[in-house]
């Protein structure tokens, strides 16, 4: 049964005035678990999140928008939860805090811990989740695995490269004289029609001989799937 045996951390979007600037790290989480955990396993967790032993004496206020993130991280292993529930947690975060929060959450997932993310940086998302849910109006609109989203979702095109550049040229008129819609670039042509519809694609090239070296599927990002899927 859901539930059992879980306990639940919360990660909040406002999580740095939770923080004690005037003291340093390892005061900080002292004062946090002091009742429930040693002092060994502080500097054991303090570790765990990349912070060296000089690191720990530092004092919050020097820290950066990603160290604030791990030492947040560190109390939160400490915790011991299986469930982490995290709201915005790379917002206001540099390119080099993003990352050390992605691979702290990488290692938490590595350990067993059930990460939740709420964000509306939808790159982030993809960059770091694997399990999304979509709601719109209060209703669901999709729930399952990242590669599903995508591609129940579609861009509803593909791209097409001939093996010989010149012939590209035939490959455009042989995909207009077959009736699809396309746009061509200087290499290759993306034709919006099903991807089901490749092998048609092929066999059309084939008869008027040209060979195909690429004949793939256009991936769409999940910032268009979004935006495509809330629209219908």
């Amino acid at each position: 049964e859901w539930g059992y045996e879980t306990h639940i951390s919360y990660f909040a979007q406002d999580h740095h005035e939770t923080l004690n600037r005037g003291i340093s790290l390892l005061e900080w989480l002292r004062q946090e678990r002091e009742s429930d955990t040693t002092h060994e396993n502080i500097r054991k967790a303090l570790g765990q999140v990349l912070f060296t032993q000089d690191d720990i004496h530092k004092p919050i206020a020097t820290l950066s928008g990603g160290e604030s993130a791990r030492l947040l991280f560190a109390n939160i292993m400490l915790e011991h939860a299986n469930i982490l529930i995290l709201d915005e947690p790379t917002n206001g975060l540099d390119p080099a805090g993003i990352q050390e929060v992605r691979d702290l959450l990488e290692k938490l997932a590595a350990d067993g811990v059930t990460v939740f993310v709420s964000s509306h940086l939808l790159a982030e998302l993809e960059a770091i989740c694997d399990y999304f849910v979509m709601i719109k109006n209060g209703k669901l609109i999709y729930s399952g695995p990242k590669e599903g989203l995508i591609s129940d979702s579609g861009s509803g095109s593909f791209i097409i490269e001939p093996e010989y550049l010149v012939d590209l040229s035939a490959l455009i008129e042989t995909i207009s004289n077959a009736g699809y819609e396309y746009e061509a670039n200087e290499n290759a042509i993306e034709v919006f029609a099903s991807s089901t519809l490749r092998p048609h694609i092929n066999r059309l090239a084939f008869q008027d001989g040209i060979t195909l070296k690429n004949l793939s599927v256009k991936s769409s990002s999940l910032e268009e799937t979004f935006f495509e899927m809330i629209s219908k």
